[in-house]
């Protein structure tokens, strides 16, 4: 039987809609390293940098899903 996995709740919204990447991560239900590869290859999730910080807007994250929808 296969195990269900508890998806994490989103923090509260900080009024930009910025996630982490871990936060962003886990909405993706992708690893960090995966989004870190796509960053390094100018593919996946619209980002930005503040200072040393890689974030993502929530916005971001729903525009990248809905150009991916097939079907």
């Amino acid at each position: 039987m296969e195990q269900s996995q508890a998806i994490e709740p989103l923090p509260a919204d900080d009024g930009l809609g910025l996630l982490t990447v871990a936060e962003a991560a886990g909405v993706l239900r992708l690893s960090v390293k995966t989004l870190a590869n796509w960053r390094s290859r100018g593919v996946g999730p619209k980002f930005c940098r503040l200072g040393a910080r890689v974030l993502y807007t929530r916005a971001a994250l729903g525009e990248y899903v809905a150009a991916n929808m097939r079907g």
